[in-house]
């Protein structure tokens, strides 16, 4: 049975060979047909490969893996430390067409040595070349630029060219036929007797410092962790919410040496883009997504273990590796080490770790899984440790009845994003059932008893997290609608106690994004508040906008009778502790909002505030508004202007009396006249003692 990676290889080779007949013109397919093919068949294949390499050659470059090997070229440095399958993986490399080589995945697996070799290597191929600018329609004589692009220069120094320093100073080839200059300590410049044919060096990853320059091949390192700015200044107008000085950068450098050193489709240096994972969707995750359509990138992502040899780690008498199972996390679950007893267990996220790394997935299970296993993980500090709890919320509210109350749905029921400039045909429209209505008694103008629906009578309190063109704002809508007692610890007493909290019901939580081409229009997300409160008598305790652009908003709505305010839940985490308890004490109700999981299950304390990772597409526009509410409501609550009804789910509590039955009657009805005079609901022993019951 033929080894399943020389398989491969030959049908990699068979697909370029055809790439490139195809790419002959009809005389040149002709010329190879009758007179290269038959040559190389029953000829002398020799001579006529020495007379075809002569013409552009000094001499034919040695196969990648002599290249290693050999005590003449990097064997001095490499000797046996090379693991066999970054060997078999440049072979591969080289034997195909590739122009881009993605190398992702775990720490410490060989990504820098790999790149190193392959830069060092097409240094080499250069080398063989009588003139390598010309053989590349370049002025005669010009130097081929190697960059290595980093965060920082000074860890490209250390880290990326400290390491390729290395290896061309123990290589007699580099010493003695291809030369470097030893007096220049910022870059490597190889020579051809007093002219500099190659230069490396390192630049900073930004778009400026690649322009003007003859690019051959780059490197790109640790691109993971490059910037991703919201509202940037060095982001151009209409173009995505995010500045990814990575993307940038990459399409600054693509575009430099495609422009100058393209032949037909194909490129003779590389690009590589290296980086260890971080988050889902980060840049090589995207590209390793490419790889998958696009022949022209060679992607290999692997954990530590994948790559170094058998010996290194425990194995079993057969040996195979001895691991323990672990379960890789997603938006509903943190990953977790598998016990044996578990029996929700997803067998597509489960991964085989070597025992010998037990300690590290145990003192910190994310962490490991980024740095050992190359796993991109939703955040490495995640603020919302029992992921399933947001679960939970979705799960409950959708059980209580709670619906979207807008018209802009999936076929699901799940929100749509929606712009609030929608043609007319497409409009933005309440759907008034949806919002919180009950039933209550009431007499009509014959003294009869009857029914009537009303909004749940409470104070309603909402957030804006306002943008305006290049990001999405938020609005959530939410109320108190009854009790419940959850366990507590008491640190002084050393027991458990019953504390009453409220059950909050998100009534509206909707994500506005700009049009094509357009902003966020924030009077029309000003509109919607005032449809609540003026259409449908919705009372508002407090409404808030964050910090961005919301002055005007705030007076605007002073002006119309709302109590309004600023309030940012990134100066102070207190909001989203708060959203934390709701959740895990189940006392929040929302309907399914799968962007709304999608944030708050990728939240991280960064040591300072709560954030979502800086990887592009992620945000918290949903999940600040949802934080705020929460703290409005509680502080409401607490303040008294809480719920005066009850809403059966699970152990719902009634609230408390608002006041004691000995009090003075006519204190009583003036603490409840003066609250009719605020706007504000009364308990129903405040009604009877108004009314006079």
């Amino acid at each position: 049975m033929k080894d399943a990676r020389a398989e491969y290889r030959l049908e990699r080779l068979r697909a370029t060979r055809d790439e490139y007949l195809a790419l002959m013109t009809p005389l040149a397919r002709q010329t190879y047909e009758q007179e290269v093919r038959p040559a190389v068949t029953n000829g002398n294949p020799s001579q006529l490969l020495s007379d075809l390499w002569s013409v552009d050659y000094l001499c034919k470059p040695v196969s990648v893996r002599e290249f290693i090997f050999s005590d003449y070229f990097l064997g001095q440095s490499l000797a046996d430390s090379v693991y066999p399958k970054i060997v078999d993986d440049l072979e591969e490399l080289f034997e195909a067409n590739y122009s881009e080589v993605v190398l992702t995945g775990s720490q410490a697996w060989g990504k820098t040595v790999f790149a190193n070799i392959g830069i060092l290597y097409d240094i080499h191929r250069l080398a063989c070349l009588k003139n390598p600018a010309a053989a590349f329609g370049q002025i005669p004589g010009s130097p081929m630029a190697f960059v290595n692009v980093s965060v920082r220069k000074q860890q490209a120094m250390k880290v990326f060219f400290g390491g390729l320093y290395g290896f061309v100073n123990n290589s007699p080839y580099f010493l003695h036929d291809f030369p470097f200059r030893k007096t220049v300590r910022n870059e490597i410049q190889f020579c051809r007797g007093s002219r500099t044919v190659v230069r490396c060096y390192p630049v900073t990853a930004n778009e400026q410092s690649v322009l003007g320059e003859f690019i051959f091949s780059a490197a790109m390192d640790e691109v993971n962790f490059m910037d991703i700015v919201a509202h940037s200044r060095r982001q151009r107008y209409g173009h995505d919410e995010l500045f990814s000085q990575a993307a940038q950068v990459y399409n600054r450098i693509s575009v430099r040496i495609r422009g100058r050193l393209n032949q037909r489709g194909n490129l003779p240096g590389h690009l590589w883009i290296i980086s260890s994972a971080l988050y889902p969707n980060d840049f090589t995750q995207q590209k390793q997504r490419e790889a998958l359509d696009d022949p022209h990138i060679f992607a290999r992502s692997y954990a530590v273990w994948d790559t170094k040899p058998r010996s290194t780690f425990t194995c079993n008498l057969d040996g195979s590796l001895k691991t323990f199972p672990v379960e890789t996390g997603d938006l509903t679950r943190r990953s977790r080490i598998l016990r044996g007893d578990e029996t929700d267990v997803n067998p597509a996220r489960i991964i085989q770790v070597p025992v010998d790394l037990r300690p590290a997935f145990e003192r910190d299970l994310e962490r490991a899984l980024r740095d050992l296993a190359g796993q991109s993980t939703l955040s490495i500090n995640p603020f919302i440790v029992r992921a399933e709890m947001i679960r939970s919320m979705f799960v409950n509210g959708t059980a209580a009845g709670l619906k979207h109350p807008l018209n802009r749905v999936d076929a699901d029921g799940r929100p749509l994003d929606v712009t609030l400039q929608e043609p007319t045909s497409e409009g933005v429209q309440f759907v008034p059932e949806n919002l919180h209505w009950v039933t209550r008694q009431k007499l009509d103008n014959s003294g009869r008893p009857g029914e009537e629906k009303v909004l749940f009578d409470a104070l309603y309190y909402s957030h804006v997290d306002l943008s305006k063109s290049r990001d999405a704002s938020g609005l959530c809508v939410g109320h108190v609608i009854g009790t419940k007692k959850v366990e507590r610890f008491d640190d002084k007493t050393y027991k458990t106690k019953k504390e009453e909290l409220p059950i909050i019901r998100i009534d509206l939580m909707v994500r506005i994004v700009p049009p094509r081409g357009g902003e966020i229009d924030i009077p029309r997300i000003r509109g919607l508040l005032y449809q609540l409160r003026d259409g449908f008598g919705m009372q508002f305790g407090l409404v808030t906008f964050d910090t961005f652009g919301s002055q005007e908003s705030v007076k605007t709505m002073k002006d119309s009778g709302f109590n309004c305010e600023v309030f940012s839940v990134d100066t102070d985490s207190t909001a989203y502790e708060m959203l934390k308890a709701a959740l895990y004490d189940e006392r929040l109700l929302i309907y399914e909002m799968p962007k709304l999981e999608e944030e708050l299950a990728k939240l991280e304390w960064t040591g300072t505030k709560v954030d979502h990772p800086s990887v592009a597409g992620s945000s918290k526009d949903l999940a600040d508004c949802l934080a705020a509410v929460v703290c409005h409501c509680e502080e409401g609550w607490r303040a008294g202007a809480g719920s005066r009804g009850m809403f059966q789910l699970g152990s719902v509590e009634l609230p408390e009396l608002a006041y004691d039955p000995e009090d003075d009657l006519d204190a009583v009805r003036a603490r409840a006249a003066a609250k009719v005079i605020n706007g504000q609901p009364l308990t129903g022993d405040e009604e009877n003692a108004l009314i006079g019951f």
